[in-house]
């Protein structure tokens, strides 16, 4: 007899997903934020990977039901801890969040001190 072969659903889309933000908590030059992710689709779907710019957990396969949530852990460094001649702050108004295996970003609304060019500190 062959092996079965689990099938499973398809990646979820960037449009597909809502985000939001949810606990955050501060630390020593940078705050901690979860996001959650929400399956917007009538079917489910997967999410397997990191978030770019992000560190998720966990990184194994994660399927969401419809209306199913997921979260990552993202780590936002304090644009305010290094000099202004090389961090050029500037206020964000929005996050770009990429979803594992997805080209197209979520915006997310969040204000908050950036660099608005990546630099080496």
């Amino acid at each position: 007899m062959a092996p079965q072969v689990t099938a499973h659903p398809a990646s979820c889309l960037s449009r597909y997903l809502g985000a939001r933000s949810g606990l955050s908590q501060g630390t020593a030059g940078s705050t901690y934020t979860v996001i959650d992710f929400t399956n917007l689709s009538n079917f489910s779907c997967t999410l397997h990977g990191t978030a770019a710019e992000s560190h998720t957990t966990p990184r194994e396969l994660v399927t969401l039901a419809p209306g199913g949530v997921a979260n990552a852990l993202l780590r936002l460094i304090h644009a305010g801890d290094y000099p202004v001649s090389k961090c050029h702050p500037a206020t964000a108004d929005y996050l770009l969040i990429y979803p594992p295996n997805q080209a197209v970003p979520i915006y997310l609304c969040y204000a908050a001190p950036a660099a608005p060019h990546r630099f080496r500190s």
